[in-house]
Formats: structure tokens, sequence, C-alpha cells
């Protein structure tokens, strides 16, 4: 039964290895399309996309920048809810 429990825990590595794509850092500044700083977060594990990354709002600095997906702004999200942002307006810190 350990040998099994063993093989989990490498499957699970392997996952985690292709999602390397991710920024170095886990923690990111979202930027807007003028390259300003709105909000400040966290790369999620799953990436939806080629373009994009799942992002786990930790602060918000400007709650009038458009949400990427689906309609409104960060005004309509809370902290800790996740978004999805492009890849080229997410800058690891």
């Amino acid at each position: 039964m350990a040998e099994s429990n063993h093989l989990s825990v490498r499957r699970q590595s392997c996952v985690f290895d292709e999602v390397s794509h991710a920024p170095p850092s886990t923690r990111c500044l979202l930027k807007n399309f003028r390259k300003r700083t709105v909000a400040l977060g966290s790369v999620s594990n799953v990436i939806p996309s080629a373009d994009s990354y799942n992002i786990t709002i930790d602060d918000i600095f400007d709650y009038t920048t458009e949400l990427y997906v689906g309609e409104g702004t960060f005004g309509d999200i809370s902290i800790g809810d996740t978004i999805t942002w492009p890849k080229p307006f997410v800058e690891p810190i």
C-alpha cells in the first residue's frame, strides 16, 4: 500500500512540472493596457490558455479597470477572487 501512495505523489509532481510556464514567483502585479499597475495577485496552478493566467487577487489599486474576461471592473470583484489576466500584463515580483 505504501508503494501505491508513492506512485500517486509521483504523478502529482509530474503534473506540477507541466505547469512550469508560470512566472518564477507566484506573486505578481497586474498591469492595465497602459502598463500601469492595477492589482496585486498570485498566479494559481491552473493556466486557462496559452496567453493568460488565472490570478487570485490579493489587493486592488484601480477599481475602474475593466476585467479581461467577462463584463465588469475590478470594483465588481473581491479580494480572494480568481480572475483571468493576459500574460503580457502580468509582472512577477
